[in-house]
């Protein structure tokens, strides 16, 4: 039997398995009820007469049709649990009645004592309210399901007698009766006695002064119809419920009363709820209040340094003035100085004929005569952000370009740094320098929590854990202690050096077994003592400031997990391989291990977690991050490199291959972590990044998608994408509206009149100037369909299964918009993969970059988040879309699409590419190439600036982007590229 396809999960402190609720019908029965001006705990609903007419004939009601309809299409065998359902059983025997579904009744039976109970220590409930409820939820289960099969269940028989109480269902339903290794699996799985937090007895009952006496009987009887002394269908029984429903009505104005103080009791309590988060808030504010004045004073004293290091600098200037040299090179200035002018005056209109001629060059010659351009006019192309691909690009056999990067002398120096020519990438990692700023935020610091440093130690060399060690003994920040657990390795010298520490700060285990680095990574977390712990590899070190950097972050933001950048260093020292990451992205982290290094918890939520998992072993912090990030959403990123990651071979710094069962469980972990979510879906393998793997969601249900294709005059172009449209998508249930923008030609008009013939397929007209917000609001107002997906005519299906990737993501809660891995025409290269909120302002990620090779940790291979998306493939849930107000109409051509990202951003939804979908892009067919025309480019800029003066909290930020990247750099290249 299927309880439906997204199940309530396991709440923490209340039920840690689990709910047999389906979110779906929790949510519908929600909705219903705020229609009939109640929720699931109001008192009073006996006493009102509802006008269930008008409620079965609200959208809500079409919805809960539909799916009932798809569960009994898909399951033969159906099971609804929801309390909510009681006070909703007129609508619900409609709604059953329709689908032609003959309901079975299993009515649970629970003392009301134990019930109270658990709502006062749950929901803080009085115990008279929760004894109204409960009779006001039993009552209509067993007076309003006559004439239909029913069997009242008794809670705590269920648990205690399963095999008697499953029988008495199976003959009811006409089941086969469970044979007794189903009836032990049943047990093991679901059944665990301490999920029941209360049991009374009827002596109990009855002693409780706040129980009414009709409220005991009413019990009383349950009881007896769960145990068949009695039957639902007596008189008796049905006379004792109609009297027990009479005497609750003609409690008439007393209970009134009670139903009035219990609603002035919520509303006072959402006063309280609203003035401790406004309080909370004032706290933050005082907080952070207080830590811009210590900034203020640390800028003064900066402030005042670099004041008389001007006034030195100015008397230099002044003496060189008056010099003899400076007045006899005064005409040679003035040349340079016109010259550099007129360079200026002429570089816009050779940047313009440069890229117009790129462009027009065949294919194969455009590399060639670009190196030869930039080889000798290099300096005209400087700032163009499009020319990185090739300033990035080697060939073999040609030298790889060196530069000048710093190189750690030794692996014992401590801060001594020496500069060499390289042939390593311009990366060099500088140490922070411990300023009086910085003594004076470690001295002011409200929050002093002991971080617990937690190393599981494995055969490695003694030499590395000194260089460990070292590095946690330079931290600014003082309180911490680290624990290193040896896990019976293989290295005696490891054990002995071990043995031989002796700092207090400093605890050691030695294991008499080898456990794995699970079961050595739990040991470590029972031996901190920390309110927070942080995970350092044996073989890895620290900055400095890394500690520092995360009490910080735990003062200002009070996180229960905290992640930072992260660089590699190689056995002789050299840094390189910076990893600048994105702030929190959920669906980046299901896509790779992202957050990785250096990763601090919180510890009391790494316990009532269950610490690591053995079975995930070699990806074991990859599945506590994912249990973790499903429990707390107080996540901080810190954009600064805070660990050096060792690139040992037998370290998957080297690569995951160097941890073969590392990939295993990594798709095991994803693979449960559906499982545990309630999502549909499956893990692939991707083949452009091996050992890494891909969610591929599937659908939930079959809704009905509506795509969106505006078009003007270009009929061949449509054509093209049409035919392949409905040539290649394998998903079934979607529409396709065509939006004619005043067409002028015979074969555009001839071709709209024959698509109109298809039946999937809609064609609106919209007679005015073009304006794509007008245009794809329109399309969006018109649509049948749940979910909008907006599509350029100049697009061409590449991947049959592209509509059911892009909408299983676009059915998670908690995305806002999805687009598609867009490539240009007869190539490999991107031309949309995500769009970046750049200094200059947005840009599509990756522009005319390789489409298959992995670049920045395969953010154009994997499903990243992005604050931004292409609108020429956008699909966003249609409630979604109407919430935020559709796409804006002041901006008709450009930055439509990343408005309504911005949007959908601040409403908390993540946006995201799905680079598994793929379709061909012919950039612009529709309208041109606006860099080409100046007044194209003149009403771009003037788009963008009012894109600005909308949303000034995006100028010049991405939190998907990091600030130690370049900001006018859409290959991901660091600052100081």
């Amino acid at each position: 039997m299927s309880l439906g396809d997204n199940l309530m999960p396991a709440f923490e402190g209340n039920n840690s398995k689990g709910f047999w609720e389906d979110l779906e019908i929790v949510a519908l029965n929600d909705a219903l009820l705020a229609e009939l001006g109640m929720n699931w705990h109001s008192l009073g609903a006996l006493q009102k007469r509802h006008d269930w007419t008008k409620l079965l004939e609200h959208p809500l009601a079409a919805k809960a049709e539909a799916y009932l309809q798809s569960q009994i299409t898909q399951h033969p065998l159906f099971g609804l649990k929801d309390p909510r359902m009681v006070r909703l059983l007129p609508f619900w025997l409609e709604i059953f009645r329709r689908c032609q579904v003959e309901p079975v009744f299993l009515i649970s039976s629970r003392d009301p004592l134990s019930v109270a109970r658990s709502l006062a220590k749950r929901d803080d409930f009085l115990l008279g309210k929760s004894y109204f409820l409960w009779l006001e939820h039993v009552l209509p289960a067993l007076l309003e399901t006559r004439g239909h099969r029913r069997l009242v269940v008794d809670f705590d028989r269920l648990l205690e007698q399963p095999a008697n109480e499953l029988e008495r269902i199976a003959r009811l339903t006409g089941l086969p009766a469970p044979v007794q290794t189903e009836l032990d699996a049943y047990q093991e799985e679901f059944l665990e006695s301490g999920l029941r937090h209360h049991q009374h007895t009827q002596d109990e009952l009855t002693a409780d002064p706040h129980l009414a006496r009709e409220i005991a009987l009413i019990h009383a009887l349950a009881q007896r119809l769960a145990t068949d002394q009695s039957d639902l269908d007596e008189p008796t029984v049905r006379d004792e419920l109609e009297w027990a429903q009479d005497w609750l009505k003609n409690l008439g104005p007393i209970y009134q009363v009670l139903i009035e103080q219990n609603a002035q009791m919520a509303s006072v309590s959402e006063r309280l709820d609203a003035l401790h988060k406004e309080n909370a808030h004032l706290n933050h504010v005082s907080q952070a209040l207080a830590n811009t004045q210590r900034e203020f004073q640390g800028l003064a004293e900066v402030a005042q340094a670099l004041s008389k290091e001007v006034h030195d600098l100015s008397s230099a200037i002044h003496a060189m003035r008056l010099s003899a040299s400076w007045r006899i090179t005064a005409p040679i200035r003035a040349l340079t100085g016109a010259a550099r002018q007129a360079l200026q005056r002429l570089k816009p209109a050779m940047r313009l004929t440069a890229k117009r001629i790129y462009h027009r060059l065949p294919a194969k010659l455009r590399e060639p005569c670009l190196r030869l351009a930039y080889r000798y006019f290099g300096i005209l192309f400087r700032g163009m952000g499009h020319y990185e691909a090739w300033r990035l690009a080697w060939t073999p056999g040609q030298p790889k370009p060196s530069s000048l990067s710093y190189r750690r002398a030794e692996l014992t120096g401590e801060g001594r740094y020496q500069l060499e020519q390289s042939e390593y990438p311009a990366y060099c990692y500088l140490p922070p320098r411990r300023t009086s700023a910085v003594e004076k935020v470690l001295e002011e610091l409200p929050r002093r929590p002991l971080i617990s440093i937690l190393t599981p130690v494995y055969g490695i060399e003694p030499h590395y854990l000194q260089a460990l060690i070292r590095s946690v003994e330079q931290q600014w920040y003082p309180h911490w202690e680290l624990i290193l657990v040896e896990d019976a390795g293989p290295n005696p010298a490891t054990k002995s050096f071990l043995s031989s520490l002796n700092d207090p700060r400093i605890k050691v285990r030695l294991c008499d077994e080898n456990g794995g680095i699970s079961v050595a990574s739990n040991i470590a977390l029972s031996m901190a003592s920390g309110e927070y712990v942080a995970f350092l590899d044996h073989d890895d070190e620290l900055t400095a400031d890394a500690l520092y950097e995360l009490v910080c972050a735990i003062n200002n933001c009070d996180p229960d997990f905290i992640y930072s950048d992260e660089d590699k260093i190689d056995d002789a020292g050299n840094y390189s391989q910076p990893f600048f990451k994105p702030d929190w992205s959920p669906d980046a982290l299901m896509s790779i291990m992202y957050t990785c290094h250096l990763a601090c918890m919180r510890k009391n939520l790494i316990e009532e977690l269950g610490g690591f998992r053995p079975a995930f072993d070699g990806a074991q912090d990859y599945d506590l991050v994912l249990r973790l990030t499903e429990r707390t959403q107080r996540i901080h990123h810190i954009p600064k490199v805070l660990y050096h990651w060792r690139t040992l071979p037998s370290s998957t710094a080297s690569g995951l291959e160097a941890k073969p069962y590392a990939s295993s469980a990594m798709s095991r972990l994803k693979e449960e972590a559906l499982l545990r979510r309630g999502l549909k879906g499956s893990v692939e393998e991707v083949a452009e990044m091996p050992s890494q793997c891909r969610i591929n969601y599937h659908p939930v249900g079959t809704p009905l998608v509506s795509i969106i294709i505006p078009s003007r005059d270009n009929s061949e172009v449509l054509r093209r994408c049409i035919d392949s449209l409905l040539r290649e998508t394998r998903y079934e249930h979607y529409e396709i509206l065509l939006i004619d923008n005043d067409s002028a030609t015979p074969e555009a008009l001839a071709y709209f009149d024959q698509a109109a013939e298809h039946a999937r397929i809609t064609v609106l007209r919209y007679p005015h100037p073009f304006n794509y917000s007008a245009i794809n609001n329109l399309g969006a107002r018109e649509a049948k369909g749940e979910y909008l997906l907006f599509l350029n005519d100049d697009t061409e299906i590449l991947t049959p299964d592209w509509l059911e990737r892009m909408l299983g993501f676009a059915q998670l809660e908690h995305v806002g918009a999805v687009g598609a891995k867009l490539l240009f025409p007869n190539s490999d290269t991107i031309q949309h993969c995500g769009v970046l909120n750049l200094a200059a302002g947005p840009g599509h990620a990756f522009y005319n970059a390789p489409a298959d090779a992995p670049l920045y940790f395969g953010r154009n291979i994997l499903e990243w988040n992005w604050l931004a998306i292409t609108g020429a493939c956008l699909m966003v849930r249609g409630d979604k879309f109407a919430a935020v107000g559709g796409f804006d109409e002041t901006f008709p051509v450009g930055y439509n699409d990343v408005d309504l990202c911005w949007r959908l951003h601040d409403q908390g939804l993540k946006n995201l590419v799905c680079n598994a979908a793929r379709l061909i892009h012919y950039e612009s067919v529709s309208r041109g190439v606006d860099d080409d025309d100046p007044v194209k480019l003149r009403r771009l800029e003037k788009e963008r600036r009012r894109l600005y003066q909308k949303h000034p909290h995006h100028f010049m930020t991405d939190p998907y982007f990091n600030p130690n990247l370049h900001g006018s750099s859409v290959n991901f290249l660091a600052q100081n590229f």
